[in-house]
């Protein structure tokens, strides 16, 4: 009696073995579905596009934005009361000379011309990648600076323009609010690179900006270091080559510009890896993004282990929890459970 019903356990257990294995086969078949799927859409995203625009360079996108964050830095309110800022002159604008492609930048190197895209406005997304380097641009210290030298880790690009007194300001309190929150460390792990897209707007504006939004982030987090987040201005030239490159996309408007909220997260290699969109970033978000960017960080590392349990949804413009990772997980878990009952049990 008792081997019969050893037997029978052991028949059972067997049974739901398979029946585990099975589930495992379902749910995997139907996230290579749901890939596919999201693959399709991309591709079908990509050829709207190219039938819609009239222009002889072909893109390089993976989507474009037309949801509720694309064109909502805008007005036809003159924010900066009717004034430029001091000593923007036409002649003073550029950090660097003009340069049509035939005239060297500082670099010694030629930077073809810019050629803007049919797109006004908005972002076509160009996931993967790689601006092209170097790129100079000026710091709120009047410092010119060679951006890609500051990508040995991964870094948040904040294209935004110091003068205006809606969105933007909001986006960047956000950054500064998420900050003391992010389960990272400035400068070792992350920085960020807030570059004004107005080719009028001076160091002395970057430099007030970034004492106001720096406040916010000491206030909680005393030991913040003050070049973990630059603030750059530049000229039209490179302004344009960077954010074409990006794939951000704006338009001036009097005085304003219309301009999709979003901060883009590039790798230490500089490639884009993510668009968050919206003016409220959160904490965990930007944890998350620059985590999958930090391709110098070990696969087993805590941080690295935890990002892998969640995905980033291209609906809610913010990062999920895999529930289909985690179901595999879990199955996974219990079939190595199992096992081990059987060949312990077996060996009785």
């Amino acid at each position: 009696m008792p081997l019969l019903q050893q037997y029978g356990m052991m028949r059972i257990l067997r049974l739901v073995i398979a029946v585990v294995i099975m589930l495992l086969l379902l749910v995997s078949f139907s996230r290579g579905g749901e890939k596919l799927r999201a693959s399709n859409q991309v591709a079908e995203a990509q050829r709207t596009f190219q039938s819609s625009s009239d222009h002889s360079k072909p893109p390089s996108l993976q989507s474009v934005m037309t949801s509720e964050y694309q064109i909502v830095a805008h007005g036809d309110e003159d924010h900066t009361g009717g004034q430029q800022p001091a000593g923007a002159s036409s002649e003073e604008r550029s950090v660097l000379p003009p340069n049509d492609g035939s005239v060297p930048d500082l670099s010694g190197r030629t930077r073809p011309a810019f050629v803007p895209d049919s797109i006004d406005s908005g972002v076509g997304e160009k996931l993967g990648a790689k601006i092209t380097c170097p790129i100079y641009f000026t710091d709120s210290t009047g410092k010119q600076v060679d951006i890609c030298s500051l990508m040995t880790v991964p870094v948040l690009i904040v294209p935004v323009y110091y003068s205006c007194t809606s969105v933007c300001g909001i986006l960047l309190s956000s950054i500064s609010g998420a900050l003391p929150d992010v389960q990272l460390t400035p400068v070792k792990d992350y920085r960020i690179l807030t570059v004004s897209i107005n080719d009028s707007e001076k160091p002395d504006l970057a430099a007030q900006r970034k004492k106001e939004y720096l406040k916010t982030v000491l206030q909680r987090d005393p030991s913040f270091p003050l070049d973990a987040w630059s603030f750059f201005t530049g000229d039209k030239q490179n302004i344009d080559a960077l954010m074409d490159e990006l794939g951000f996309h704006y338009k001036a408007v009097k005085k304003d510009f219309e301009h999709t909220i979003v901060a883009i997260v590039l790798s230490p290699e500089g490639k884009v890896v993510r668009y968050l969109y919206g003016v409220n970033l959160r904490s965990r978000d930007l944890t998350l993004a620059l985590t999958e960017s930090d391709t110098n960080a070990s696969i087993f590392s805590g941080k690295r282990i935890a990002q892998t349990c969640y995905a980033y949804d291209s609906e809610k413009k913010t990062y999920v929890v895999d529930s289909i990772l985690v179901s595999e997980v879990m199955l996974l878990v219990l079939i190595l459970i199992l096992g081990l009952y059987l060949l312990l049990g077996g060996k009785k």
